[in-house]
């Protein structure tokens, strides 16, 4: 409203200037949250049950990632000779190594919708889905791979690709840091 005053005032248009919304929304969004205010979805396509009294804050598209280690076998065959003892048996004679070499891996498990509410932290998609409450996470941090959650209790963290990671980084900081005091 405010921005639309100013350009009322000014008699300029969004033409005229360099106006993006999607940014717009999501600075907008990130003051609220500084200050303490997180926004409440009222309108969703996101397939969840909720709990008494909880509210949904965030939900986007999203990919679950793992690491998965590709072992590749190479052959080495060195100098070797087959000798025929009688019809349809043979004797082979020489070396033969093998070596393996293996990698690792990040690669996507499944797509689906990544969401937030007041009370649990979740992602739904057609093979993997998962939801728990703030208290069980025992770390989260944004790296190359993506957001990783580690979960209490679960020994592999989960990891997951977003489009944008500034909003839901944020609200789930002042999500924990507010339930620790």
């Amino acid at each position: 409203k405010a921005l639309e005053e100013l350009m009322g005032y000014f008699g300029v248009s969004q033409k005229d200037f360099n106006f993006d919304q999607k940014a717009f929304n999501k600075f907008y969004t990130l003051g609220l949250i500084e200050k303490g205010i997180l926004p409440e979805i009222q309108q969703h396509d996101i397939d969840i049950i909720f709990k008494k009294g909880e509210v949904l804050h965030w939900g986007c598209s999203a990919v679950i990632k793992k690491y998965k280690r590709i072992t590749n076998r190479i052959s080495y065959g060195g100098p070797t000779a087959s000798i025929k003892i009688m019809k349809g048996l043979r004797y082979r004679v020489g070396s033969v190594g093998f070596s393996t070499s293996s990698s690792e891996h990040l690669v996507t498990e499944d797509s689906g919708a990544f969401w937030l509410t007041n009370q649990r932290i979740g992602f739904k998609g057609n093979r993997k889905n998962f939801a728990f409450p703030f208290s069980k996470i025992h770390a989260f941090e944004l790296t190359q791979a993506g957001l990783v959650i580690s979960k209490e209790g679960k020994e592999t963290p989960y990891i997951i690709g977003l489009d944008d990671y500034d909003v839901p980084c944020m609200m789930i900081s002042h999500i924990l840091n507010d339930n620790k005091e």
